[in-house]
């Protein structure tokens, strides 16, 4: 039920931010409706009564209507969401200038991973030069992402509102949309997001609504059959590509920590992901302000700690305190697009832990967050050696998320040139 209301509320305040002037209506029809109320017991010019009759049920009539939207707004569609895949990953429409840049893929055609990274923006995300984020000047509500929902606002509404009754937590979070691409320079531009408008663009990219087996389904209006995924940052794209982190954490007996996931995850449920997995907050990003702008590479690594707190806790109480006594250290080990999400901007890490893996004391703090919890070794000899992992992987393959598959293979690259991390 806290959920269910947690989830009212989210929506109620995306309807309001995507549509301010219904708020400031409805504010001043309420207002003018206590004022009419107000003349009505306090004169007896029955020319006034009159204008006051007329008014009151002018407004009246407003504010059934606004009360009407929001019952429509919260009432249950009756649809599935259901994954709409292409057969295959050249059926994808990928512009030549990104396939340049992103010249690297992970293609599994069986579990459906499509996955595309550059060696150029990993190398340098892994070496020791700063990175500047500035943030765009440019407003969310006069973005192209927002003119793009209020548009097709009447069928993008019907995925949030499936979404809403689900039953899994579904909040509409401020984050923070990636607006260029990650290549030779020191600058990058960022943008304050939410997360709602992420779900209206990239989570329904391959997705679609269904009533039943026997029922046509419902699409998004640039679904991936319509869409073409470019770099990142065009000022007519409408994805909203806020950017998703993650991090393996390895014990100090050396034990990588992977999750399951239940079956209320928002992201692959019933699925094993990295040890922490998420998305960037915009309260992560004010903590990571100087004089040039944003420090992007320790709001990355601030991000990712934050979600390996808020994935496993170890008893800690809050952020601050799990850093503390259970972090050493958190790199970043690449970044990569999935092009099944619309090409979303996704970053992996791998941290270093305090704790060896038999003291664990994994204690989730509700049903929601109730994850299983394995770990496995990965040395042998004084050498870095994955055979268990792989075994594992391999074993479990159609239950492995795409974030997973790419964070093992960044955190084997990044061990293979920082062999003492």
């Amino acid at each position: 039920m806290k959920t269910k209301v947690k989830n009212l509320c989210s929506i109620l305040r995306f309807e309001c931010r995507l549509y301010p002037l219904r708020v400031v209506s409805f504010v001043i029809n309420i207002t003018t409706l206590i004022y009419a109320i107000i003349q009505y017991y306090h004169t007896d010019e029955s020319r006034i009564l009159v204008l006051v009759y007329i008014v009151f049920a002018n407004i009246i009539w407003k504010c059934i209507s606004t009360f009407r939207e929001f019952i429509h707004l919260l009432r249950d569609p009756k649809y599935e969401i259901k994954d709409n895949l292409p057969n295959n990953y050249s059926e994808f429409k990928i512009e030549d200038t990104t396939k340049e840049l992103y010249n690297k893929e992970v293609i599994d055609e069986k579990n459906k991973v499509y996955l595309i990274y550059s060696d150029i923006s990993n190398e340098r995300l892994r070496d020791t030069t700063p990175l500047i984020a500035k943030l765009d000047d440019t407003k969310l509500k006069d973005s192209s992402v927002v003119a793009y929902i209020k548009k097709c606002h009447g069928l993008l509404v019907l995925f949030l509102q499936t979404k809403w009754h689900s039953g899994v937590t579904f909040f509409s979070e401020r984050k923070v949309s990636l607006l260029s691409d990650i290549e030779g320079n020191n600058k990058i531009k960022i943008r304050k997001g939410d997360y709602y408008y992420s779900f209206l663009t990239n989570e329904v990219f391959c997705k679609c609504l269904k009533e039943n087996i026997e029922t046509f389904p419902i699409y998004p209006p640039m679904a991936w059959q319509m869409y073409t995924i470019h770099k990142l940052g065009q000022t007519s794209d409408i994805m909203s590509n806020h950017i998703g982190v993650s991090t393996m954490a390895i014990t100090t007996d050396n034990h990588i920590i992977i999750l399951k996931h239940n079956r209320l995850s928002a992201v692959h449920p019933e699925s094993y992901q990295p040890s922490g997995s998420g998305s960037a907050d915009f309260s992560d990003l004010k903590l990571c302000k100087n004089r040039l702008g944003y420090d992007f590479k320790d709001f990355i690594i601030l991000s990712a700690e934050r979600e390996l707190y808020e994935e496993t806790q170890f008893g800690a109480k809050n952020y601050n305190s799990y850093k503390k006594n259970y972090i050493k250290e958190t790199i970043i080990t690449g970044f990569y697009r999935d092009i099944i999400r619309g090409g979303k901007p996704d970053f992996c890490c791998i941290t270093k832990l305090t704790i060896s893996s038999k003291d664990l004391n994994y204690k989730p703090d509700s049903i929601e967050n109730d994850k299983e919890i394995k770990s496995f070794s990965i040395l042998s000899n004084n050498h870095y050696d994955f055979t268990e992992l792989d075994s594992f992987l391999h074993d479990n393959e159609s239950f492995i998320s795409p974030g997973l598959v790419i964070g093992i293979k960044f955190m084997k690259e990044t061990l293979s040139l920082r062999p003492n991390f």
